[in-house]
């Protein structure tokens, strides 16, 4: 699109000079017939006629290149493929801003965020380009649409500030068209700053169909512009705090397992501060690999609550340099069972002994209706995935943080009817013989059910033989993940992020006839750890991640410990507290992954709709841009054309003159 300063288009008018100086100069002359003339009028008729045809061409490129210095003179800004063509400025422009973490990286050659750089090249866009247009911005971290003055404001807005949370590409398109459909802006384009990150944007997901329906279908078209800020990925180091747990030694000790990515291993450990109840200290971090899984022991807090963070040196990007933690005791939470052999409750019920005069922890799931699961950490839950009502409650108890351990049965039992898909299934049973059994080949050695014992060694998985299995099925749509893993691939651990909670499908039984798991150095730590990941959400102490809702009354106020500015534990890392309640807040997981789509990746998301995307290979992006100097250059080309054509005329018409004149004297 060309945006002129309208005041001096007065200037194209010269443009006409040389139509002007033409017709004048035919008005100048009169026709007055002369004999001696006849036969060079005879000679020459056909030459004029090319002659006219080289004039009207000179005249043309004389009046187009005084078009172009005019033109020039006003100093158009083009919108290359982001320009909105020649219909001037819409109606509304929807900005959707990515604030996720992982646009906070900086990029030397710019001197500035991803975020900012983008936010700068909207703010820079002519005022021209939005004369009139209704400027709203949509972000990330809260989708509600803020209606603002005009695109130079942005950068300025608190709400378009970074955050350490995660964005959804498709929630922000979605919040687009439910504001262009309340409000009917009548022509409207939609402008995406974004780095393309694709935990983000989840190109297979399923809502993208339906978003390139709807927005192809509206009436007038909507314009999309991509304006994907990416750039050099250099030596950035980023820390994720795993958990807590409690160790069972004496003095009451706890563990944090913190996750280190390195982009070249190998070299001196990162020197790293360990904040622990406001005092610092140096922590030198191991990176021996690309990402280095490591524990830091705690101190045991007492009655008090334990809270800190690990802090990386300043690099590329700030955002993921903090891994944030809380510990101390809590509820241990009791376990329900819907467990048909009598031989593993039995086993269960010495895992989890009642301490002298307390209610039982081990209880029974009633025949008929739901137990109270409030105070609950774990179920277990033998044979067919449960339907209706049970299923909705474990879904609820998942849901809000409890744990679930889903275990096969004895024989090929299948579910029974129900609404909806089951939560889990079974594959047939398979059998092994004892001289050749299924053996468990990898698993998490420091996080989870499987992580090693405190002492150091890790538990003796590779020597539990399994038997007989029954490779657990995950629900539709989704994929375990493998906690540990047969030397054949199949899972023998899967676990299933539900809500906040955890759902872990065993594929053998811990019974001798089955597996080597009847090993209780294998099965009671796992079943505790199980548990403890369960009972967490009956705890005021609480680890989350940004994007999880934070524990208690949702109007409750928080506040920042260790840092003297306040923080919003809804967008920002860092350690709250609320009354009794403790929750440490970091980042999502994927904002640390480092696959990036490109525009054209995004584009494909989106087919049928207008999208219109920069192409500058040198990532020099740039939605409106000067144009005088391609007018100008433009004028030159026309003018050197006149000039080449005149000088040929004049050729033409001495070799002509030339010609006539030897005729004359050979007559």
């Amino acid at each position: 699109m060309t945006f002129l300063q309208p005041w001096m288009l007065w200037g194209l008018l010269a443009a006409a000079a040389p139509i002007v100086i033409h017709l004048l100069n035919r008005l100048r002359y009169r026709s007055i017939r002369w004999g001696a003339m006849y036969f060079l009028r005879r000679v020459t008729r056909s030459a004029m006629r090319r002659s006219r045809l080289r004039h009207y061409i000179i005249l043309a490129c004389r009046t187009l290149a005084l078009l172009l210095v005019a033109l020039a003179m006003t100093r158009p800004m083009l919108g290359g493929r982001l320009g909105a063509g020649l219909a001037g400025a819409p109606d509304a422009i929807v900005v959707l801003l990515d604030r996720s973490a992982s646009m906070e990286r900086m990029d030397p050659r710019r001197g500035a965020t991803r975020r900012a750089h983008g936010l700068s090249l909207i703010a820079g866009v002519p005022p021209e380009a939005a004369r009139g247009s209704r400027i709203v911005l949509i972000e990330s971290s809260n989708t509600e649409p803020l209606e603002v003055a005009n695109l130079a404001a942005l950068p300025a807005l608190t709400r378009a500030g970074p955050t350490d949370a995660a964005a959804d590409g498709a929630t922000l398109f979605e919040s687009a068209l439910a504001w262009i459909a309340l409000n009917k802006p009548g022509r409207a384009e939609i402008w995406v700053v974004t780095d393309g990150q694709a935990s983000n944007w989840k190109p297979g997901g399923a809502a993208w169909p339906g978003i390139a329906a709807r927005l192809s279908a509206l009436s007038p078209a909507v314009r999309v512009k991509l304006l994907v800020v990416q750039g050099r990925v250099g030596d950035n180091l980023s820390l994720q705090a795993r958990e807590v747990r409690r160790l069972p030694l004496a003095g009451g000790e706890y563990e944090l397992l913190h996750a280190l990515t390195h982009p070249a291993p190998g070299g001196e450990p990162v020197p790293a501060i360990r904040v622990l109840n406001g005092e610092r200290t140096l922590l030198p971090l191991p990176a021996d690999s690309p990402i280095t899984e490591n524990t830091l022991r705690l101190p045991p807090p007492g009655d008090a609550t334990g809270w800190g963070w690990i802090e990386l040196p300043a690099d590329e990007n700030p955002r993921d340099n903090d891994a944030y933690f809380v510990y101390g005791r809590g509820p241990a939470g009791t376990v329900w069972t819907n467990v048909g052999d009598p031989r593993l409750l039995r086993r269960i019920q010495a895992t989890f002994p009642t301490p002298p005069g307390q209610a039982p922890v081990v209880n029974l799931w009633p025949e008929t209706g739901v137990p109270p699961l409030g105070e609950a950490g774990l179920v277990i839950w033998q044979g067919p995935a449960p339907t209706g009502a049970t299923a909705r409650a474990i879904e609820a108890f998942l849901a809000d943080g409890g744990s679930v351990l889903a275990l096969p049965a004895e024989s090929d039992e299948t579910a029974a009817g129900g609404a909806g898909a089951p939560l889990w299934q079974w594959k047939s049973e398979e059998t092994a013989d004892a001289e050749r059994p299924f053996r468990i080949a990898r698993w998490e050695p420091l996080a989870g059910p499987f992580a090693r014992s405190a002492e150091g060694p890790p538990l003796p998985l590779a020597e539990a033989p399994v038997l007989r299995r029954r490779v657990p099925i995950a629900p539709a749509d989704t994929e375990a993940f493998p906690v540990a893993s047969f030397n054949d691939g199949e899972p023998l651990l899967g676990r299933l992020d539900r809500g906040a909670g955890r759902l872990y499908l065993l594929a053998t039984l811990p019974l001798p006839l089955w597996s080597g798991l009847t090993d209780g150095r294998i099965w009671v730590p796992a079943l505790w750890r199980i548990r403890e990941e369960g009972a967490r959400r009956l705890s005021d102490i609480r680890m989350t991640r940004l994007g999880e809702p934070l524990p208690g009354d949702p109007s409750a106020a928080w506040e920042s410990v260790g840092v003297e500015t306040p923080r919003d534990p809804l967008t920002q890392s860092g350690v709250y507290r609320s009354g009794g309640r403790w929750v440490a807040r970091n980042r999502p997981v994927e904002e640390d992954l480092p696959e990036e789509l490109t525009a054209g990746d995004l584009r494909q998301l989106l087919p049928g709709v207008s999208v219109h995307v920069p192409e500058d290979p040198a990532g020099k992006e740039n939605l409106y841009s000067e144009a005088s100097l391609p007018f100008l250059f433009l004028a030159a080309v026309f003018l050197l054309t006149e000039a080449a054509l005149a000088l040929l005329d004049f050729s033409a018409a001495a070799q002509g003159i030339a010609r006539n004149g030897a005729r004359e004297r050979n007559a």
